[in-house]
């Protein structure tokens, strides 16, 4: 049985085939996890999906890894087109003592997507392969998102002129003991008149867009650069999608605060985006574009 990962292409599956000189007529079953258990964690995988005889072909390094330590066959393709069969060199794979919630096989793996997600994606293929990415990488982390407990973000901003940077860091906390990760940085520029409800908004849409909205949020927002007036009650030009947004999610708390590690770091972070070349770390403001989507909805 040759089992495809969900970070695999066709030109890439046909490329690994090829090198295994496969016969599709006297072949082993191709088996696809993006039609079986997509949003399946590796860990799963690993543990019930693969058998002795099974070949897994992927193009993660870690989970290539993890089955190579399994003692199980994995074929792994890099970007670059280079195939292996052996234990990639400088891949770390933390050991964690993670007593899932539910250990047998599921029948399902599927996040339930709230039905506004699809208008908040982001519209770039590389914007939306980097969020995929990072959704799998929390995923595997904490060997699926049953695991996490609640999120803790980060908000803070710094004047550029006439514009904003807005800064949001993300991260997520376990319900097992497992060490909190830093899930996201996020680093927006816009523009400075604007309404602060932008700044909910755009941390509400990163988590929605993460599929992480049916945990609790705690939002620790910078008192010293921001006023934190975040009640949907008092209607602002964007207090209508803030209140939407909102609507998403189980539980929101908002924290004022002005000293402490995780905001002097973002702090920081943001002075030295304002002075340097800020590459492609800074994403440009697209909240209009999200409203107006809505809207028309």
């Amino acid at each position: 049985m040759i089992v495809v990962d969900e970070s695999i292409s066709p030109e890439k599956l046909s490329r690994v085939l090829t090198y295994m000189k496969y016969d599709k007529n006297r072949g082993s079953e191709i088996i696809q996890i993006k039609d079986i258990y997509p949003g399946i964690p590796d860990q799963e995988i690993v543990r019930h999906i693969l058998k002795k005889s099974s070949i897994f072909i992927t193009s993660d390094r870690v989970i290539h890894n993890k089955i190579l330590l399994d003692k199980k066959r994995s074929i792994y393709i890099g970007n670059d087109g280079k195939i292996s069969e052996k234990k990639l060199k400088d891949i770390k794979i933390p050991i964690k003592s993670i007593n899932s919630k539910k250990a047998e096989l599921q029948d399902s793996y599927e996040i339930n997507k709230p039905d506004i997600h699809e208008l908040l994606l982001p519209t770039s293929v590389q914007q939306l392969k980097k969020l995929r990415t990072k959704r799998r990488r929390i995923r595997n982390y904490f060997e699926g998102l049953n695991n996490i407990e609640k999120i803790a973000v980060s908000l803070s901003k710094i004047s550029i002129h006439d514009q904003v940077l807005i800064g949001i860091k993300i991260r997520t906390i376990s319900n097992n003991g497992i060490k909190s990760l830093d899930a996201s940085e996020i680093y927006i520029i816009d523009n400075n008149k604007k309404d602060e409800k932008i700044y909910p908004c755009y941390i509400l849409i990163a988590l929605i867009r993460l599929l992480m909205n049916t945990k609790n949020t705690n939002i620790y927002y910078d008192s010293d650069k921001i006023k934190g007036d975040f009640s949907t009650e008092i209607k602002t030009e964007f207090s209508g999608l803030l209140l939407n947004l909102e609507s998403y999610f189980d539980k929101i708390n908002f924290y004022p605060v002005n000293k402490g590690k995780s905001i002097e770091l973002l702090r920081n972070k943001l002075t030295k985006l304002k002075n340097n070349d800020a590459g492609n770390e800074i994403t440009t403001g697209d909240i209009e574009i999200i409203k107006q989507k809505i809207t028309d909805w």
